[in-house]
């Protein structure tokens, strides 16, 4: 299978506010697919937590790529929603900094740019 071709910070109505405001307005009418959408919401919400951490500890996203043997340009561009993170990718910040970064939805709705 080939890498997804997509932007999650599409889900948001200002591209930037992806994993930087904890409540974006989303894209009205939103641009991706609904698995893309979903799959957005979950990696805003997970690399929002991860950056918070950082942010908490004084570190640098070059730091935590350094610690998990990732490129700093290509982790920002996930952190910062300009390549989608897999299931994998958002695995390791949960090990690295603990399982509350993993979102919780209370119902699906929630993985909705509603």
């Amino acid at each position: 299978m080939g890498k997804p071709r997509f932007k999650p910070a599409r889900v948001c109505s200002n591209p930037r506010d992806f994993a930087r405001t904890s409540r974006p307005i989303w894209a009205d009418p939103c641009p991706l697919t609904a698995t893309e959408a979903a799959w957005s919401i979950f990696q805003h919400r997970a690399a929002r937590a991860v950056l918070e951490e950082l942010r908490s500890a004084g570190e640098t996203i070059a730091d935590l790529a350094g610690l998990l043997g990732e490129d700093p340009a290509w982790l920002q561009r996930k952190l910062h929603g300009q390549t989608p993170a897999d299931l994998g990718d958002v695995m390791a910040w949960a090990l690295h900094y603990g399982i509350h970064i993993l979102p919780v939805f209370d119902k699906s709705a929630e993985l909705r740019p509603e």
